[in-house]
C-alpha cells in the first residue's frame, strides 16, 4: 500500500506544486488522511484525494489547519478555519477501497471524474449546498445503489452516473435545470424517475439503456426529448408525453419494446429518425395534428403494428420509416403528403418507407392528394405525375395507366400471389417482386424492361411460379432453375391471365383462341348480331372463343388463368379487337362497350380504345348508344323476365344467374 500511496502522491503533488508556485495564497496539506488545497484569500479548501485505505469517506464542512509553509520560522503559525467547497477533478478516481461517501454541507461542486470507477461505493450523501455534479463524477460506480440528494442541486454533468448499474432511484429536486448527455445511461436497476419541473430539454441519451425503467413522469414545460433519451428502455410500457413537447429526437425511444399504444402530442412538429425503431410491442399509433415530418426508420421494426393512418398535416415520410413492420396490413395516406423519401439499399436500389412489410394488403391515398394516388382502388401508391408505382401491397393490381414500377415496390409481400404487368408498363425496378408469394405472373408486353433480379427468390423447384410472357420474351437469367414454370417461348404461349379487378364485367380480346371450359366464376359472351332498327346487340355464351374475337366477360372480380385452345368458327362475331390500340374515326359509327351501363356507346372526343380492348363497328346506326340483348343458353328470345322486351333488366337477370344469385 505504501508504494501505491507514493505513486498517487507523486501524481497528485505535481499539479498542486505548479499551482502553489503560481499563487502564493494557496498551499497543500493532508488533514486526517485527506489531501486539500487551501486558499487563504477565500478561506476555502478543495479535496484532491486521500491517504491510505479508507472505506468510509466523510468530507467535513470545515477544516482547521495551520499554514506552516507560509509562516516565517520566527512566528507562530496561525490556525484558520477553511470551508470545504469542492471535490477536485479525478480526486478519488478508481479508488477501490471506498464504500460510502458523505459530503459536508459546505461542499458545492463535485469535479469531473471525481469518483469515476469507484466500484466499491454503495451509497453517497450529498451536502446541503451541492449544486453541481461534474462530468462522469460517479461514472461506472457499479455498486452505487443510493444517492441522497439535497434541495440545492441545479446541474448534473454529462455521463455523471453512467454505468451505475445498481442505482435503483434518484429523487431529482425541483431546483435541477440541467441534466447532461447520458447522465444516467445504462443504470440498469433504475425503475422510476420524476423529471423536475424546470427541465425544458432532455439531453442526448440521458436515460438510455435503463432496462428496468418502467415509469417516467414528465414535467409540463418540457419542449424537447433529445436523441436516444430513452433508447432501449425495454421496461417502459407507455410514453405519456406532455402536450408542451415540440420535438422528439432521433432514436428517442428506440427499442422500447414494452410500448403498446403511442400518442404523439399535437404540438410535435418532427418525429426524429429511428425515434421508435424496434418498438416491437407497439400496436397503435396516433399522430398529432402538427406533425409534418416522420423521420427515416422512425417506426421501422414495429412488428406488432397492424395499421397506420398518416394524417393530412404530414408532408414528409422518411426512408424506411415503416419498414420491417411484420404485421402491418393497412396504410392510409392523407391529402398533405407530398414527399415520400425513397432510400438506397446496400445494392443502390431504391427502397420505400414500407419495404419488407409482408402482410401489407390495403393501401389508400386520399383523393385530395396532389402528389400521390391509389387510382382504381389498386391498393398501391402511385406517383401521379410520373405514373410510377412506388409502393405495392399483397392485394394490389397494376392499373393500365402505370408506366413504371419502382425498385422493391412489392418486396417480401407474402400475400401477393398473382400479378399482371399490363402493356403500359415500360420498366420494372430492381428486386421489384423479390421474396413475394407469387404463384402466377403475366407480362403483357415483350418491350417491358425487366431486370434479371426482379423476381429473385420467387418460387422453388418444389413449387415453381407460373410465368406467362410474350413470344420470345428476353427475360434474363432468373427464369432458369427454381423460379418459374415457363409458359412462353418461341412457339407461342400456353394461355393468358384475365383480370376482373373490382368489377363484374368487361371486354377482352386475344390474338389466340381461348378455352373457357372448366373456368369457374367467369363467363364469356360473343356478339352474334346487331338490330339497328330496335337498337340492340345480341350476345350468347361461348366456351371456345376464336382468335381475334372480342368477348364480353361477366363474373366475380378476380384473376383467371385461361388456357389457349381450339378455334371453332361457327360464330358470326361482329366485335373487333386491337393489340395496338384503336383511335375511332370522327363521325364514324364505331361504338365502345361501357361496363357501367352495359351499353355500347359512341367514343368521346379523344377517347381511344386501349390495346387489348374490343369495339363494335356498326354500319347505318344513327343513335347515341346500343343496348345489349342477352340470349341465354335456355332462351333464344332473351326476354328473361317475360315483360315483352329485351333490355338492361334482362342482362341483370342473366348476370345474377351466372353469378349464382
Amino acid at each position: 500500500m505504501k508504494q501505491k500511496f507514493l505513486i498517487l502522491l507523486a501524481m497528485t503533488l505535481l499539479p498542486m506544486s505548479i499551482l502553489a508556485q503560481e499563487s502564493e495564497n494557496t498551499f497543500e496539506k493532508v488533514v486526517d488522511d485527506i489531501y486539500y488545497i487551501f486558499d487563504k484569500d477565500y478561506l476555502t479548501a478543495t479535496v484532491t484525494g486521500c491517504y491510505g485505505e479508507m472505506a468510509e469517506l466523510v468530507i467535513p464542512s470545515t477544516v482547521d489547519t495551520e499554514d506552516v509553509e507560509g509562516t516565517p520560522s520566527y512566528e507562530q503559525p496561525e490556525t484558520m478555519t477553511y470551508k470545504v467547497t469542492k471535490i477536485n477533478d479525478e480526486a478519488f478516481k478508481n479508488n477501490d477501497d471506498l464504500t460510502t461517501v458523505t459530503l459536508g454541507d459546505n461542499v458545492e461542486v463535485i469535479g469531473e471524474w471525481a469518483f469515476r470507477g469507484c466500484d466499491g461505493i454503495t451509497s453517497v450523501t450529498l451536502g446541503s449546498r451541492v449544486w453541481s455534479i461534474g462530468e462522469q463524477a460517479f461514472a461506472y460506480c457499479t455498486n452505487l445503489a443510493t444517492v441522497n440528494v439535497n434541495n440545492a442541486l441545479r446541474s448534473i454533468g454529462t455521463q455523471a452516473f453512467i454505468g451505475c448499474s445498481a442505482l435503483t432511484a434518484f429523487n431529482f429536486p425541483q431546483t435541477v435545470t440541467t441534466i447532461g448527455s447520458s447522465a444516467f445511461s445504462n443504470c440498469k436497476s433504475l425503475t422510476t424517475i420524476r423529471i423536475p419541473n424546470n427541465m425544458t430539454t432532455l439531453a442526448t441519451g440521458v436515460f438510455s439503456d435503463c432496462t428496468s425503467l418502467s415509469s417516467v413522469t414528465f414535467p409540463s414545460n418540457l419542449r424537447t426529448i433529445g436523441n436516444q433519451a430513452f433508447a432501449r428502455c425495454s421496461a417502459l410500457t407507455s410514453s405519456a408525453i406532455p402536450e408542451s413537447v415540440t420535438t422528439i429526437g432521433e432514436l428517442a425511444f428506440q427499442g422500447c419494446t414494452g410500448f403498446t399504444t403511442l400518442t404523439i402530442p399535437n404540438n410535435v412538429v418532427t418525429i426524429g429518425g429511428r425515434a421508435y425503431m424496434g418498438c416491437s410491442g407497439l400496436t397503435t399509433i396516433n399522430i398529432g395534428s402538427s406533425v409534418t415530418t416522420i423521420g427515416e426508420n422512425a417506426f421501422s421494426g414495429c412488428k406488432s403494428l397492424t395499421a397506420i393512418s398518416i394524417p393530412d398535416n404530414v408532408t414528409t415520410i422518411g426512408q424506411y420509416s415503416f419498414s420491417y413492420c411484420d404485421n402491418l396490413a393497412t396504410v392510409t395516406i392523407g391529402t398533405g403528403l407530398t414527399d415520400i423519401k425513397i432510400g438506397e439499399g446496400l445494392d443502390s436500389d431504391e427502397q420505400s418507407p414500407f419495404i419488407a412489410c409482408p402482410k401489407l394488403t390495403t393501401i389508400t391515398v386520399a383523393e385530395g392528394n396532389t402528389k400521390y394516388d391509389s387510382r382504381e382502388n389498386c391498393n398501391a401508391i402511385i406517383e401521379t405525375a410520373t405514373n410510377k408505382l412506388i409502393v405495392g401491397s399483397g392485394s394490389a393490381f397494376i392499373p393500365e395507366s402505370v408506366t413504371a414500377i419502382a425498385d422493391n415496390a412489392f418486396y417480401n409481400l407474402n400475400g401477393l400471389t398473382k400479378i399482371i404487368i399490363p402493356l403500359s408498363v415500360q420498366t420494372v425496378g430492381l428486386k421489384a417482386f423479390e421474396k413475394t408469394g407469387l404463384t402466377l405472373v403475366n407480362i403483357d408486353s415483350k418491350s417491358t424492361v425487366i431486370p434479371d433480379n426482379a423476381f429473385t427468390e420467387v418460387g422453388s423447384t418444389a413449387s415453381p411460379c407460373t410465368l406467362y410472357a410474350p413470344v420470345c420474351y428476353d427475360f434474363g437469367t432468373d427464369t432458369s432453375g427454381d423460379y418459374f414454370n415457363w409458359k412462353g417461348g418461341c412457339f407461342g404461349l400456353d394461355g393468358v391471365t384475365i383480370a376482373l379487378d373490382g368489377i363484374t364485367m368487361g371486354t377482352f380480346y386475344s390474338s389466340n383462341p381461348v378455352d373457357f371450359n372448366g373456368i369457374e366464376d367467369l363467363k364469356a359472351y360473343i356478339l352474334v348480331g346487331v338490330n339497328t332498327d330496335e337498337q340492340y346487340a345480341t350476345i350468347v355464351p361461348v366456351k371456345d372463343a376464336p382468335a381475334y374475337t372480342g368477348l364480353l366477360l361477366i363474373g366475380k372480380p378476380g384473376v383467371y388463368p385461361v388456357p389457349y385452345g381450339p378455334s371453332p368458327s361457327r360464330y358470326a362475331n361482329m366485335l373487333k379487337g386491337t393489340l395496338e390500340g384503336y383511335e375511332p374515326i370522327p363521325n364514324h359509327t364505331d361504338l365502345v362497350f361501357d361496363s357501367e351501363t352495359m351499353n355500347f356507346r359512341r367514343p368521346y372526343t379523344g377517347d381511344d380504345v386501349e390495346a387489348g380492348k374490343a369495339y363494335l363497328p356498326v354500319d347505318g346506326f344513327e343513335g347515341d348508344s346500343l343496348s345489349i340483348k342477352a340470349v341465354a343458353e335456355d332462351s333464344l328470345e332473351g326476354d328473361l323476365n317475360k315483360d315483352g322486351e329485351v333490355n338492361i333488366t334482362d342482362v341483370t337477370i342473366l348476370v345474377n344467374r351466372i353469378l349464382g344469385k
